[in-house]
C-alpha cells in the first residue's frame, strides 16, 4: 500500500467563505505516536492537508448525515474509497482504521452498485468490495451521487482520495473494455464547483503542519517564479494518459548555490517519472541511486526495511537539483534535509547508531523494477499544477512556509494556467552521463542510460561539508534487494526494532 501512519481524526471545521464558489478550509496536524486557508473565489475549491511527514490527508464527510472520514490525497490513483465499518481488519484493532470508516445503513443517500471494487498496491496490500454512490463534502463543498469504492475486505486502514486520470481507476485493471466512471475531479466540474479539470498541490516542508490542494486554481504566493509547463507523458506501454508522468532530464548536486558540489551531474537523457503524492519516498534509476547513495553514505538496513543515514548529513548546506523537460525546463532545488526523515519508535524515541549518532530514514530509494517515481520527499519542494484537460504539468520551486495567498482560477479550455512563464515541449533526445567528483577525482562520460562509476568516493558529500559519520562503507545499489514495496514504508519503527538497532547498524557507521 501507500505508506501508512496514523493520525487522530480531525474534526471537519467550518469553511471561511471569501467569495462565490471558493472556500478556505483550515486544518491542523495532530500526530499520534501510537501507530499510523482555502480561499473562496469563483471556480476554486481549496482543501488544506494534514502532514504526517510522509503522508497527506484531507478530512471529508460522506453520506447523510455526514460521517467523518480521513482520506489520503493521492495523485497516483483515481478512485475515492474507504473501509466499511464491518471490515474485519478495522474490527481487529482500534488503531487499524483510526481515520474513520463508513456505515452504509446510517446514510439515507447511500446507493449500492453491482460493480466490483478491487485494488492492489505494490507491496501486496489492497482492498475489495463494491462501488456505491453517495454525497461527499470536502473543503466546504458537497458533491452529490459521487461514485466511490467501499472496502469490505481490506488490509489498509486509511481511505484514499484518488485525483488522477479516469483510466487509472481500479475498474480498468479488469479484463475487457475499461468501464470508467466520473472521478471526483470530473464531478467537481460537472456539478459546477470548479471550471477546469485542474488543481495545484502545495505540501510545504518536512516539518510544516499545513499544506493544501487547490481544486480549479493556482496560488502564486505559494511558489517562487518561474512557473514552467511541460507535457504529461503518455504511458510508454499503452500509449494512454494513465499517470502524471513527466520527462526527468537531469540531476545535479549543488552547494551554496554553486555547481557542482563535488558530487556529479547527469543530463541529456530523458526518463519518464511519475509525480505521486500518495507515495512517501522518491524512486530513481538504480545507477543514479548508487551515486547518490555514496554521496550521503546511506545503507539499506533489513531490520527496519529502509535506507538509513546519519541525520547530521541532512543538515549540510546542499541541494539535490532535479531537471525536467529538457532545455529551458523547470529545475526543482530540494534541500538535503528534506530527504532525512527522523527515525523514531512509537513512543517518540530517536533511533541511534551504535556510536550514539541519530539515525534517519533516507528519502530516496532505487526504483529497481518499479517506475521512476517522485513522491513526497521531492514534492514538498515543488509547487505542482496538474492540468488534466490539456495534459500538462506546471512546476515551480515552492515557497516554504508561505503565509500569504494570491489565488487565481484556472479557466476551462486551452487558456492555460495563470502565471506560467514558459512552456517546454518535453525531454531531450539521446542520453549521456557525466561523473564529476571532487576536484582531482576521475571523470567519465558514457552514452546511454545512467551508468554508475567507482570514481565517486564513498561518503563524498559528508566529507566535503565537514560532517563525519564514522567509517562509512557503502556498496553499490545494484547489490541491494528489491524494495519496491519499501517505497511505501513508513519512517516510524516499532520499539523492538529500535532496541535492537545498535547492533544491526554498527556495521554501517
Amino acid at each position: 500500500m501507500k505508506a501508512a501512519i496514523a493520525y487522530s481524526l480531525l474534526a471537519i471545521e467550518t469553511a471561511t467563505v471569501l467569495g462565490q464558489n471558493v472556500i478556505h478550509y483550515p486544518f491542523q496536524k495532530v500526530r499520534q505516536q501510537k501507530s499510523p486557508a482555502l480561499r473562496k473565489r469563483q471556480g476554486t475549491v481549496a482543501v488544506t492537508l494534514g502532514n504526517e511527514q510522509v503522508l497527506y490527508y484531507a478530512n471529508v464527510s460522506v453520506g447523510t448525515p455526514g460521517q467523518a472520514i480521513q482520506m489520503q490525497v493521492d495523485t497516483g490513483s483515481s478512485d475515492v474509497w474507504m473501509s466499511d465499518s464491518s471490515a474485519q481488519f478495522c474490527q481487529q484493532n482500534n488503531y487499524n482504521c483510526e481515520g474513520g470508516t463508513f456505515t452504509p445503513s446510517s446514510s439515507s443517500t447511500y446507493k449500492p452498485l453491482s460493480t466490483i471494487f478491487n485494488i492492489t498496491y505494490v507491496d501486496g496490500t489492497g482492498s475489495t468490495g463494491n462501488y456505491f454512490t453517495d454525497n461527499l463534502s470536502v473543503g466546504g463543498i458537497t458533491l452529490t451521487n459521487l461514485e466511490m469504492g467501499l472496502a469490505t475486505d481490506t488490509t489498509i486502514g486509511t481511505g484514499i482520495m484518488g485525483v488522477g486520470f479516469a483510466l487509472d481507476e481500479a475498474v480498468c485493471n479488469a479484463a475487457g473494455p475499461c468501464p470508467t466512471y466520473p472521478t471526483i475531479v470530473d464531478q467537481m466540474v460537472t456539478q459546477k464547483k470548479i471550471n477546469s479539470h485542474a488543481y495545484s498541490l502545495w505540501l510545504d516542508d518536512l516539518n510544516a503542519e499545513t499544506g493544501s490542494i487547490l481544486f480549479g486554481g493556482v496560488d502564486s504566493a505559494k511558489y517562487h517564479a518561474p512557473l514552467i509547463t511541460l507535457p504529461i507523458e503518455q504511458d510508454e506501454y499503452s500509449g494512454a494518459y494513465t499517470s502524471f508522468s513527466v520527462a526527468f532530464t537531469g540531476f545535479t548536486i549543488t552547494k551554496n548555490g554553486g555547481t557542482p558540489a563535488g558530487g556529479f551531474t547527469a543530463s541529456g537523457y530523458s526518463q519518464q517519472a511519475i509525480l505521486d503524492s500518495g507515495t512517501s519516498l522518491t524512486l530513481v534509476p538504480n545507477a543514479l541511486f548508487a551515486q547518490i547513495q555514496r554521496q550521503v553514505a546511506a545503507q539499506y538496513n533489513s531490520q527496519v526495511g529502509v535506507y538509513i543515514a546519519d541525520c547530521a548529513v541532512g543538515q549540510t548546506n546542499a541541494t539535490f537539483d532535479f531537471a525536467f523537460g529538457g532545455t529551458g525546463g523547470p529545475i526543482i532545488h530540494v534541500p538535503l534535509n528534506e530527504f532525512f526523515i527522523p527515525l523514531v519508535d512509537n513512543n517518540g524515541r530517536q533511533a541511534t547508531f551504535s556510536n550514539g549518532k541519530a539515525a534517519c530514514e533516507f528519502g530516496i530509494e532505487p526504483a529497481d523494477d518499479d517506475p521512476v517515481l517522485f513522491g513526497d520527499t521531492f514534492l514538498r519542494s515543488a509547487y505542482v499544477v496538474y492540468d488534466l484537460d490539456n495534459k500538462l504539468i506546471s512546476l515551480a520551486n515552492t515557497n516554504f512556509n508561505a503565509t500569504g495567498s494570491n489565488v487565481q482560477e484556472i479557466p476551462s479550455g486551452t487558456a492555460g494556467v495563470p502565471g506560467v512563464s514558459t512552456t517546454v515541449t518535453g525531454g531531450a533526445a539521446g542520453a549521456s552521463y557525466t561523473s564529476n567528483p571532487f576536484p582531482g577525482g576521475a571523470q567519465s562520460t558514457r552514452t546511454g542510460a545512467y551508468a554508475a562509476t567507482s570514481a565517486v568516493p564513498t561518503g563524498a558529500l559528508i566529507t566535503q561539508n565537514g560532517v563525519t559519520s564514522g567509517t562509512a562503507s557503502v556498496g553499490a545499489a545494484a547489490s541491494s534487494p528489491s524494495k519496491g514495496a519499501a517505497a511505501r514504508a513508513t519512517g516510524v519503527v516499532g520499539a523492538g526494532a529500535l532496541l535492537g538497532m545498535g547492533v544491526g547498524l554498527a556495521a554501517l557507521l
